[in-house]
């Protein structure tokens, strides 16, 4: 809930104000406790899950991640790669590329742009780009080797 002071000057009686800024307290300290929980520990697990939970979001990006955290993307990118040893945005890149391979595994007849825009990919040209980087393999290379070695 947001915090809003605005309520204070609509009070007519004492106890309202009163009532009111016990309201306002108490959200203030329902955001602390809710912050130090992100802070304690499992923000990166929480990240994480939120980009495998949205992954075929286009706009997905650290930024985003970051909002729905309610942290800094500075700190959820240096928190990141302190506790995973990998960036951010390549944790993210990894995910949408297995998302990728599978829908490409399970749903052949996909063609390679359905496929990008399944996963988030807005430009089908960078998606190839991104997949050749981390498959070490085309997609129509993939398509032909990768996915058939990879349903055995």
């Amino acid at each position: 809930l947001p915090i809003s002071f605005d309520t204070l000057k609509t009070c007519t009686t004492f106890q309202a104000l009163s009532d009111q800024l016990a309201q306002l307290i108490e959200q203030g300290c329902m955001r602390i406790r809710h912050k130090k929980e992100l802070l304690s520990g499992g923000i990166t697990d929480q990240a994480a899950n939120y980009v495998q939970m949205n992954y075929y979001n286009p706009d997905l990006s650290l930024q985003l991640v970051a909002d729905k955290l309610q942290v800094s993307n500075s700190y959820l990118s240096r928190m990141f790669h302190k506790e995973k040893s990998i960036p951010f945005t390549e944790h993210l890149l990894m995910i949408l590329v297995e998302h990728a391979k599978k829908f490409m595994h399970d749903m052949p007849w996909l063609k390679n742009y359905e496929v990008a825009e399944k996963v988030g990919f807005v430009d089908g040209k960078y998606f190839g780009q991104v997949f050749k980087k981390y498959c070490q393999m085309t997609l129509a290379e993939y398509r032909k080797i990768g996915a058939t070695a990879e349903s055995r």
